[in-house]
């Protein structure tokens, strides 16, 4: 799975990256990772139906892989559901509940950095859902 990362040294759950966004083709199942240019995200999502995942407050990256390992084999196995990629989004939504605002302050500054990556990468969304 493409996993698109804001997080700081891509798996860290409590800092964000200075600027822009780390992304890597993970195995989920072995956690192999190799690193994926903008431009090859570019080919691979141009003018094809994709599903992006992106996690709630307080996931550990290794807990938000588990969950997105699960929901991209119901997806996969699930007749009339056809998606041509499954790209996995990370932020860093922090380790504890009790740093809530500070990752709420991280989740608004994602946001916008979530929207320029898609503008830059030359993606144009046809529904949401």
């Amino acid at each position: 799975m493409l996993i698109v990362s804001a997080r700081k040294d891509f798996t860290d759950a409590d800092r964000l990256l200075d600027e822009g966004h780390i992304i890597r083709d993970v195995n989920l199942s072995n956690d192999q990772t190799t690193e994926v240019s903008t431009g090859e995200v570019i080919k691979k999502t141009r003018r094809k139906t994709i599903c992006i995942f992106v996690h709630g407050y307080n996931n550990e990256f290794f807990e938000v892989n588990e969950s997105y390992q699960i929901m991209e084999s119901n997806i996969r196995n699930t007749p009339g559901i056809a998606y041509d990629e499954i790209i996995g989004y990370h932020w860093p939504g922090g380790d504890c509940a009790l740093k809530w605002e500070a990752a709420q302050r991280r989740s608004n500054a994602v946001e916008e950095g979530l929207g320029s990556f898609w503008k830059f990468s030359g993606t144009e969304a046809q529904q949401l859902t």
